[in-house]
């Protein structure tokens, strides 16, 4: 994949296949990747293709789009809300 990318010469890469695969695949292949603006945007693909709902405006002026998101797919969003912060606090 990074030889076929690099053969295109982009100026700008989208990687949208969820964390956190998109985020292993840039931090085994950066080095390799051509020079360009590189964006992580799985959760933007689900919006646009009507696969999630946007958290209601309201919300997000009081920060709380992590809550509406966690209501809608607790199983699969559990260990980044309430698990990860709590390893990373403790890694401090």
């Amino acid at each position: 994949m990074v030889d076929l990318i690099r053969a295109h010469d982009p100026q700008l890469i989208l990687v949208g296949m969820g964390m956190p695969l998109q985020e292993a695949f840039l931090t085994r292949n950066l080095a390799q990747m051509p020079n360009a603006y590189i964006a992580t945007v799985g959760g933007a693909v689900d919006y646009v293709a009507g696969a999630a709902k946007l958290s209601p405006r309201w919300l997000g002026r009081f920060g709380l789009e992590w809550a509406w998101r966690f209501a809608h797919d607790p199983l699969r969003l559990y260990g980044r809300y309430l698990i990860e912060p709590v390893k990373l606090a403790s890694a401090i």
